[in-house]
């Protein structure tokens, strides 16, 4: 199966700002997930924020480990719920972004990065006790955490003025 992002309108309609979205995430691919962080990319239209404020383009962690963590503090990300909100009556046209980790590929981060600490740093602890942290010449960069993006399909979002009759 592959990984996928979707995602569908819960409540809003075109004579309000706000719309509640919900993304469904199948993921099952690259087993448990260690992180997800989503934004919105608006594609035309006016200007949009989710999660309550946060510009298109600002990545928030929707889930919590204490609300929605398993026994082991893994969360599943197949569903969430993402608020929209357009800044100025008009229409927009909108994805969800998501990046994501999984428990794997962040594991293989960890052991690069100690192996490439371990090949590359040097602590030294100065008089005053604090710690000078030195990276030797010519080590190449520490690795990155490499997270993958996917994006969902566009949804249309619509706010305008009813007239009285």
């Amino acid at each position: 199966m592959a990984i996928t992002l979707q995602a569908k309108r819960l409540r809003g309609d075109q004579f309000t700002a706000d719309d509640l979205l919900e993304s469904k995430f199948v993921y099952a691919d690259v087993g448990t997930m260690y992180e997800t962080i989503t934004t919105i990319e608006v594609v035309s239209g006016e200007e949009v924020t989710h999660g309550g404020g946060a510009d298109a383009g600002s990545y928030l962690h929707y889930k919590s480990v204490e609300d929605h963590g398993d026994s082991d503090g893994y969360i599943d990300y197949t569903t969430q719920n993402v608020q929209v909100t357009q800044a100025e009556n008009g229409d927009s046209v909108i994805k969800i972004v998501i990046k994501y980790i999984s428990v794997t590929a962040h594991d293989a981060w960890l052991s690069d990065s100690k192996a490439w600490s371990d090949a590359y740093e040097t602590v030294t602890v100065l008089e005053d006790g604090t710690r000078q942290l030195d990276v030797a010449d010519g080590a190449p960069p520490a690795p990155a955490r490499a997270y993958t993006t996917i994006k969902s399909g566009e949804i249309a979002l619509k706010w305008a003025d009813d007239t009285f009759v």
